[in-house]
C-alpha cells in the first residue's frame, strides 16, 4: 500500500543547479567516524555510502572543523582544516556520488564548547565574550562516577576573540568549502533561488552542536 501522505518525497528536487533524484536528505550528526588526525577514512566513508545506498538524495557530513584541532569537540571528528585533508574528503565525495547520492559538508567551530580541544592539545577556547556565570548547581548534572572523573582537571582557558581573530575564523569558513561539499553554499543558495523564482519558503538543516540537528524554514517577505 503507497501512501499519499507525502507525495513528493520520492520526487525529483532541485536547490539553485544542484539536482536531487528525491527531497529525502540526512541531516549533519556528529558520528566521531573519522580517523584520529581527523583525515576522512573507511568508516565515515562506508557510513555514508551505505546512506546513499539506501536512497538518501543528500546526505550532509557533520561537524567538519574549519580550524581543527583549535575547535575540537570530539574524538573522530573530521577536519577540513587544510589541503591534506582533500585526498580523504575526494574518496568520500566519489563513493557517495557512486550511489546516486549527493553530500554537502557542515563547517563547524567549537567555540566554547570545545572541551576536547583543550583536554587533548591544551588550546584556549574561543568565543566573543565571557559567558555569564551558571545558574544553579553544578553538581546535580552529573553522576558521582561522573564526577569522580573531573578530579583534577584544569579549567580551560578562554581567548576572547579580538578583530584579528574573527577575521580568521571567518577566514576559514570561508575557505572551508573544497570539493563542492559545502552546507554553506547549499544554505545561501537557498536564499537565492527564492530571490531568483519569487519563492516565498525554503528549508534548510542545520546542527546545534555535537550531532544535534534542526531546520530552519526560510520565508521571503
Amino acid at each position: 500500500m503507497t501512501s499519499n501522505l507525502y507525495p513528493h518525497l520520492l520526487s525529483p528536487g532541485r536547490i539553485g543547479t544542484l539536482e536531487l533524484k528525491n527531497r529525502i536528505a540526512v541531516t549533519a550528526m556528529g558520528m566521531s567516524l573519522s580517523e584520529d588526525d581527523g583525515t576522512v577514512g573507511e568508516r565515515l566513508i562506508a557510513y555514508h555510502e551505505e546512506q546513499a545506498k539506501g536512497g538518501a538524495a543528500l546526505i550532509i557530513s557533520g561537524v567538519a572543523g574549519v580550524a581543527w584541532p583549535v575547535g575540537c569537540v570530539s574524538v573522530g571528528q573530521t577536519a577540513i582544516s587544510d589541503d591534506r585533508f582533500i585526498p580523504g574528503l575526494r574518496r568520500l565525495t566519489d563513493r557517495v556520488h557512486a550511489q546516486g547520492g549527493k553530500i554537502a559538508a557542515q563547517l563547524h567551530h567549537g567555540g566554547f564548547v570545545a572541551a576536547y580541544s583543550h583536554a587533548r592539545w591544551g588550546h584556549p577556547l574561543w568565543g566573543p565574550a565571557v559567558p555569564p556565570a551558571p545558574k544553579g548547581n553544578f553538581t546535580d548534572y552529573f553522576l558521582m562516577e561522573e564526577l569522580a572523573g573531573l578530579a583534577g582537571m584544569q579549567p580551560p582557558e578562554l581567548k576572547i576573540l579580538e578583530q584579528a581573530d574573527i577575521d580568521l575564523a571567518v577566514s576559514q569558513f570561508a575557505l572551508g568549502h573544497p570539493l563542492g561539499m559545502s552546507g554553506a553554499r547549499l544554505v545561501t543558495t537557498l536564499v537565492h533561488q527564492l530571490e531568483r523564482t519569487g519563492g516565498k519558503r525554503g528549508l534548510a538543516t542545520l546542527c546545534v552542536g555535537v550531532g544535534m540537528g534542526l531546520a530552519l524554514a526560510v520565508e521571503r517577505v
